[in-house]
């Protein structure tokens, strides 16, 4: 009886310690958001664009930055420092196949395009002509987008036109944009903006928000381009939006988080969003960072989601799979 006690004693020790080393091997993101990483980027940030797994950024300051990301190495470095103005709205940046930086000064810059050389460390001044040209002085070159490897697209504030930059040409052409200052729908001129503060290209579409509160898209028709407005007069801000793979549309709008557009609906509908997201890293230990998620930029490549949320840089990998596993223990608390 007492050899029969002492296997019993010692069978309910292994199995305690069994569970308690179990529960150091729980899963460290339960509950949590696996992001690869959060970053400073000392500075608000404003646009971000994509080259190969570096995110570039432009910040409200005298500052364009590339953020270096390796596995689980992450590391912020200064490309190119310039004159912004404070209040740099439409601000943007892309590159092309080689890697050159191509952006703009927004709405309160100068009437052009610069490209910066990082190899050379040469920067080029394009100018964008004034039509008519009684408007020469004015400022606003906005929403600067690669539109595939030879060109761009971007919006002129001052004539409320889309025009297209062949960069390997040196070439720039209006394509859209009647110039009245109002968001109506059509065909190459006929169509009007107000004013298109981002872009982001799906194919040989283009989806831009126009006004701060409608989302538009572009699409090539014969020789010209056909412009549709999908969502009008939205109620709050929106900021940024994205495609991915799919084509579906990812949206970040003031004080809402990122929404998806519903093409059947024609709404803005709930993805992520709340007062406070938990996010982890896998360098940030067994703690998270709490963030009202208030996000100004998004892009997307891949399965990858990238977040610009105020001076916080964030990588999101396989964020479909790490995003639906986050809102499920949310759903279980």
């Amino acid at each position: 009886m007492k050899k029969i006690g002492l296997l019993f004693l010692l069978l309910g020790t292994f199995f305690s310690c069994q569970k308690k080393e179990d529960g150091y091997l729980e899963d460290p993101y339960k509950g949590k958001l696996k992001v690869t990483y959060i970053e400073e980027a000392k500075g608000w940030v404003k646009n971000i664009a994509l080259y190969n797994e570096d995110l570039y950024f432009i910040r409200q300051d005298p500052f364009i930055g590339k953020m270096d990301s390796k596995g689980n190495t992450s590391s912020v470095t200064v490309t190119k420092s310039d004159n912004f103005n404070f209040n740099n709205d439409g601000s943007s940046i892309a590159l092309s196949d080689s890697g050159d930086v191509y952006y703009t000064k927004g709405l309160l810059g100068p009437h052009k395009i610069f490209k910066y050389t990082p190899s050379t460390q040469q920067t080029t001044e394009i100018k964008v002509k004034y039509n008519p040209s009684y408007f020469e002085g004015r400022e606003g070159i906005l929403a600067l987008t690669r539109y595939n490897s030879n060109e761009f697209m971007f919006f002129d504030f001052v004539s409320k036109t889309i025009k297209r930059y062949f960069h390997n040409l040196g070439t720039i052409v209006d394509v859209m944009g009647s110039g009245r200052d109002e968001i109506s729908d059509g065909t190459g001129i006929n169509a009007s903006f107000r004013g298109i503060f981002q872009m982001t290209v799906f194919g040989k579409d283009i989806y831009v928000i126009d006004g701060e509160n409608s989302i538009r898209k572009i699409e090539p028709e014969g020789t010209s381009f056909k412009v549709t407005t999908l969502l009008r007069n939205y109620p709050e801000t929106i900021k940024d939006l994205a495609t991915d793979d799919n084509g579906v549309i990812y949206v970040v709008a003031h004080n809402q988080g990122i929404l998806k557009f519903n093409p059947t609906t024609n709404q803005l509908e709930d993805y992520l969003s709340g007062k406070y997201i938990e996010m982890k890293t896998p360098k940030s230990g067994l703690g998270y960072n709490d963030v009202i998620f208030n996000v100004d930029a998004i892009s997307i490549k891949g399965k990858d989601m990238y977040l610009a949320y105020s001076t916080t840089l964030i990588k999101i990998a396989n964020f479909k799979e790490e995003i639906a596993k986050y809102l499920l223990e949310r759903e279980r608390k």
